[in-house]
């Protein structure tokens, strides 16, 4: 499982390969009073090609090495996942990371009702720190 945390060590995106070109990512969050982290949205299966989890580890290299300021990736076969990366305006050792998460397909399975895709999203935006960077690239390239 591949995670990048925030700042605060509070609120984390995961990404976990599952084999046959699956995957599943969800947003979670940090309860002080049992130590673990438990799911706010979790997406349990998205078609996802591992060469397209290994390019999103490499693009972490660039953005931490200063050749360029931000970077931007979609994933799963109805692009299900985003995940953007910029360096932060207000910190210079901060990073703004943004995430998107389509429900639509999960809703559909779920619901057995049609959704359009792309209809209904998840949006998460935290700060985090080119250690936490590193380390989820790293988990990528696995």
């Amino acid at each position: 499982m591949a995670e990048l945390t925030n700042d605060a060590a509070s609120l984390r995106f995961t990404l976990t390969p599952a084999g046959n070109d699956l995957a599943s990512a969800g947003i979670e969050f940090y309860d002080a009073r049992d130590k673990k982290f438990w799911p706010l949205v979790q997406l349990p299966v998205l078609h996802l090609h591992l060469q397209s989890i290994r390019a999103l580890g490499t693009m972490v290299g660039p953005l931490l090495s200063g050749q360029t300021d931000a970077f931007a990736w979609r994933g799963g076969h109805g692009e299900e996942l985003a995940l953007s990366v910029a360096k932060s305006t207000e910190e210079e050792t901060r990073w703004v990371v943004e995430l998107g998460l389509d429900l639509s397909a999960y809703l559909r399975e779920t619901a057995h009702l049609y959704i359009a895709p792309k209809r209904e999203l998840a949006l998460f935006r935290f700060h985090t720190t080119a250690p936490r960077l590193q380390e989820f690239s790293a988990a990528l390239a696995v």
